[in-house]
Protein backbone atom coordinates (compact mmCIF):
# COMPACT_ATOMS: atom_id res chain seq x y z
CA UNK A 1 0.00 0.00 0.00
CA UNK A 2 2.49 2.40 1.01
CA UNK A 3 4.67 1.81 -3.03
CA UNK A 4 1.21 2.24 -4.37
CA UNK A 5 0.80 5.54 -2.83
CA UNK A 6 -2.98 4.17 -1.36
CA UNK A 7 -3.35 5.93 1.82
CA UNK A 8 -4.03 9.61 -0.13
CA UNK A 9 -6.70 7.39 -2.19
CA UNK A 10 -7.97 6.16 0.48
CA UNK A 11 -8.47 8.84 2.88
CA UNK A 12 -9.79 11.20 -0.44
CA UNK A 13 -12.44 8.73 -1.09
CA UNK A 14 -13.59 8.16 2.30
CA UNK A 15 -13.64 12.22 2.99
CA UNK A 16 -15.81 12.81 -0.51
CA UNK A 17 -18.27 9.89 0.98
CA UNK A 18 -18.65 12.52 4.11
CA UNK A 19 -19.20 15.14 2.00
CA UNK A 20 -21.82 13.60 -0.02
CA UNK A 21 -23.54 12.69 2.81
CA UNK A 22 -23.47 16.14 4.77
CA UNK A 23 -20.84 15.10 7.54
CA UNK A 24 -18.69 17.82 6.52
CA UNK A 25 -20.11 21.36 6.11
CA UNK A 26 -17.21 23.84 5.34
CA UNK A 27 -19.14 26.55 7.53
CA UNK A 28 -15.68 26.91 9.37
CA UNK A 29 -12.49 25.49 8.99
CA UNK A 30 -9.40 25.26 11.50
CA UNK A 31 -5.67 24.99 10.55
CA UNK A 32 -2.98 23.42 12.57
CA UNK A 33 -0.33 20.81 13.33
CA UNK A 34 1.33 17.99 16.31
CA UNK A 35 4.27 16.64 16.51
CA UNK A 36 4.34 12.51 15.57
CA UNK A 37 7.68 10.98 17.62
CA UNK A 38 9.60 8.42 16.57
CA UNK A 39 12.50 7.03 18.52
CA UNK A 40 15.03 9.15 19.46
CA UNK A 41 19.16 8.72 17.24
CA UNK A 42 21.97 8.57 19.51
CA UNK A 43 24.53 9.78 16.93
CA UNK A 44 27.77 11.39 17.20
CA UNK A 45 27.51 15.58 16.24
CA UNK A 46 29.46 14.44 12.71
CA UNK A 47 27.11 12.25 11.99
CA UNK A 48 24.09 14.53 12.53
CA UNK A 49 25.53 17.63 10.87
CA UNK A 50 26.20 15.22 7.70
CA UNK A 51 22.41 14.14 7.73
CA UNK A 52 20.87 18.01 8.27
CA UNK A 53 22.67 18.25 5.14
CA UNK A 54 20.84 15.51 3.36
CA UNK A 55 24.64 13.42 3.30
CA UNK A 56 25.23 9.99 4.40
CA UNK A 57 27.17 10.20 7.01
CA UNK A 58 30.68 8.36 6.39
CA UNK A 59 30.81 4.69 7.33
CA UNK A 60 27.26 4.16 7.36
CA UNK A 61 27.28 2.75 3.81
CA UNK A 62 29.27 -0.19 4.75
CA UNK A 63 27.08 -1.44 7.83
CA UNK A 64 23.54 -2.07 5.90
CA UNK A 65 22.57 -3.79 9.17
CA UNK A 66 22.78 -0.64 11.07
CA UNK A 67 21.54 1.89 8.50
CA UNK A 68 18.61 0.07 7.98
CA UNK A 69 17.55 1.41 11.89
CA UNK A 70 18.62 4.84 11.09
CA UNK A 71 15.54 7.51 10.28
CA UNK A 72 17.50 10.44 7.63
CA UNK A 73 14.43 12.15 7.07
CA UNK A 74 12.97 12.92 11.07
CA UNK A 75 14.29 16.20 12.64
CA UNK A 76 14.80 17.60 15.73
CA UNK A 77 12.77 20.67 16.92
CA UNK A 78 12.24 23.01 20.22
CA UNK A 79 8.77 23.86 20.85
CA UNK A 80 8.45 26.18 24.52
CA UNK A 81 11.72 24.96 25.27
CA UNK A 82 11.00 21.48 25.12
CA UNK A 83 13.18 19.42 22.57
CA UNK A 84 11.05 16.63 19.55
CA UNK A 85 12.06 14.54 17.14
CA UNK A 86 10.37 12.85 14.38
CA UNK A 87 7.65 14.49 12.17
CA UNK A 88 4.56 16.99 11.80
CA UNK A 89 1.17 15.91 11.12
CA UNK A 90 -0.67 19.11 9.35
CA UNK A 91 -4.25 18.94 9.36
CA UNK A 92 -7.33 21.41 7.83
CA UNK A 93 -10.25 20.21 10.20
CA UNK A 94 -13.96 21.14 9.62
CA UNK A 95 -14.74 23.20 12.71
CA UNK A 96 -18.38 21.66 12.87
CA UNK A 97 -18.06 17.74 12.81
CA UNK A 98 -14.21 17.69 13.93
CA UNK A 99 -13.61 15.96 10.25
CA UNK A 100 -10.36 16.04 8.82
CA UNK A 101 -10.60 17.41 5.41
CA UNK A 102 -6.76 17.19 3.92
CA UNK A 103 -3.51 16.73 5.82
CA UNK A 104 0.25 16.71 4.66
CA UNK A 105 3.03 15.29 6.40
CA UNK A 106 6.64 17.32 7.28
CA UNK A 107 9.56 16.29 9.63
CA UNK A 108 9.28 18.09 12.95
CA UNK A 109 11.87 21.16 11.84
CA UNK A 110 9.41 22.72 9.64
CA UNK A 111 7.52 25.39 11.05
CA UNK A 112 3.67 25.22 11.02
CA UNK A 113 3.37 28.17 8.53
CA UNK A 114 5.78 26.41 5.81
CA UNK A 115 2.20 23.65 5.36
CA UNK A 116 0.22 26.34 5.29
CA UNK A 117 -0.78 26.22 1.42
CA UNK A 118 -0.43 22.10 1.47
CA UNK A 119 -3.37 21.79 3.46
CA UNK A 120 -5.45 24.92 2.02
CA UNK A 121 -7.44 25.33 -1.18
CA UNK A 122 -9.56 28.32 -2.96
CA UNK A 123 -13.19 28.28 -2.04
CA UNK A 124 -12.47 27.02 1.59
CA UNK A 125 -14.68 28.27 4.45
CA UNK A 126 -13.38 31.06 7.05
CA UNK A 127 -10.31 29.69 8.55
CA UNK A 128 -9.66 29.56 12.10
CA UNK A 129 -5.32 29.61 13.14
CA UNK A 130 -3.12 30.15 16.27
CA UNK A 131 -0.65 32.98 16.37
CA UNK A 132 2.07 30.46 14.44
CA UNK A 133 0.59 31.34 10.98
CA UNK A 134 0.84 35.26 11.86
CA UNK A 135 2.88 37.03 8.98
CA UNK A 136 2.93 38.24 5.26
CA UNK A 137 3.85 34.71 3.97
CA UNK A 138 0.23 32.97 5.47
CA UNK A 139 -1.25 36.09 4.84
CA UNK A 140 -0.58 36.15 0.98
CA UNK A 141 -1.02 31.94 1.15
CA UNK A 142 -4.65 32.78 2.45
CA UNK A 143 -5.24 36.11 0.17
CA UNK A 144 -4.49 34.34 -3.06
CA UNK A 145 -7.09 31.50 -2.50
CA UNK A 146 -9.90 33.75 -1.23
CA UNK A 147 -9.94 32.27 2.61
CA UNK A 148 -11.47 34.68 4.58
CA UNK A 149 -8.87 34.04 7.58
CA UNK A 150 -9.18 34.40 11.48
CA UNK A 151 -5.81 34.37 13.08
CA UNK A 152 -5.31 34.71 16.60
CA UNK A 153 -2.39 37.75 17.41
CA UNK A 154 0.47 37.24 18.96
CA UNK A 155 2.04 40.14 21.27
CA UNK A 156 5.55 41.07 21.79
CA UNK A 157 8.14 41.95 24.80
CA UNK A 158 7.58 46.00 23.71
CA UNK A 159 3.95 45.31 22.26
CA UNK A 160 1.93 43.71 24.12
CA UNK A 161 -1.77 42.52 22.71
CA UNK A 162 -4.34 45.41 24.19
CA UNK A 163 -7.57 44.27 25.59
CA UNK A 164 -9.15 44.52 22.67
CA UNK A 165 -6.95 41.69 21.09
CA UNK A 166 -7.73 39.64 23.73
CA UNK A 167 -10.90 39.34 23.49
CA UNK A 168 -11.20 39.28 19.81
CA UNK A 169 -8.36 36.32 20.44
CA UNK A 170 -10.69 34.26 22.91
CA UNK A 171 -13.63 34.88 20.68
CA UNK A 172 -11.06 33.25 17.86
CA UNK A 173 -10.06 29.88 20.06
CA UNK A 174 -13.21 28.81 21.34
CA UNK A 175 -14.01 27.99 17.30
CA UNK A 176 -9.80 27.15 16.87
CA UNK A 177 -9.41 25.30 19.66
CA UNK A 178 -11.54 22.66 18.49
CA UNK A 179 -8.60 21.03 16.39
CA UNK A 180 -6.86 20.14 20.01
CA UNK A 181 -10.30 17.61 20.39
CA UNK A 182 -8.87 15.81 17.23
CA UNK A 183 -5.10 15.77 18.48
CA UNK A 184 -6.31 14.70 22.10
CA UNK A 185 -8.04 11.75 20.48
CA UNK A 186 -5.19 10.50 18.27
CA UNK A 187 -2.95 10.80 21.52
CA UNK A 188 -4.83 9.45 24.02
CA UNK A 189 -7.45 6.48 22.81
CA UNK A 190 -5.56 5.75 19.32
CA UNK A 191 -1.58 5.82 20.97
CA UNK A 192 -1.07 7.57 17.51
CA UNK A 193 1.42 9.83 18.04
CA UNK A 194 4.24 8.02 18.28
CA UNK A 195 5.90 5.91 16.03
CA UNK A 196 8.04 3.21 14.99
CA UNK A 197 8.60 2.92 11.68
CA UNK A 198 11.78 4.71 9.75
CA UNK A 199 12.00 7.16 6.81
CA UNK A 200 9.43 9.73 6.17
CA UNK A 201 8.22 7.17 3.19
CA UNK A 202 6.68 4.73 5.96
CA UNK A 203 5.86 7.59 8.72
CA UNK A 204 3.51 9.65 6.27
CA UNK A 205 1.22 6.73 5.36
CA UNK A 206 1.24 6.05 8.96
CA UNK A 207 0.01 9.58 9.36
CA UNK A 208 -2.48 9.67 7.13
CA UNK A 209 -3.47 6.29 7.49
CA UNK A 210 -4.29 7.57 11.21
CA UNK A 211 -6.12 10.87 10.09
CA UNK A 212 -8.07 7.64 8.30
CA UNK A 213 -9.10 5.82 11.39
CA UNK A 214 -9.91 9.27 13.26
CA UNK A 215 -12.43 10.15 10.70
CA UNK A 216 -13.89 7.00 10.94
CA UNK A 217 -13.97 6.63 14.99
CA UNK A 218 -15.27 10.46 15.00
CA UNK A 219 -17.93 9.46 12.52
CA UNK A 220 -19.13 6.90 14.62
CA UNK A 221 -19.47 9.52 17.25
CA UNK A 222 -21.40 12.10 15.48
CA UNK A 223 -24.22 9.75 14.73
CA UNK A 224 -24.42 8.07 18.32
CA UNK A 225 -23.97 11.11 20.22
CA UNK A 226 -25.93 13.60 17.64
CA UNK A 227 -23.10 15.80 18.26
CA UNK A 228 -24.53 18.05 15.22
CA UNK A 229 -27.31 18.42 16.98
CA UNK A 230 -30.05 18.60 13.83
CA UNK A 231 -27.46 18.48 11.45
CA UNK A 232 -26.32 14.96 12.14
CA UNK A 233 -26.34 13.05 9.39
CA UNK A 234 -28.21 9.47 10.08
CA UNK A 235 -25.88 7.23 8.69
CA UNK A 236 -23.11 6.93 5.62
Amino acid sequence: MVRANLFDALFTAFRERLESKGFITRQGQVVDASFVEVPRQRNRRAENEAIKHGELPEGWQDEPKRLSHKDLDARWTQKNHISYYGYKNHINMDADSKLIIRSTVTDASVHDSQALDAVTEPGDGPTFLDAGYVGPACAAVLAGKGIEAHICEKGSRNHPLTYQQKRSNRKKSRRRSRVEHGFGFMTGSMKAMFRRAVGIVRNRAGVLFTNLVYNLCRVEQIIRLKTMGRKTPVAL
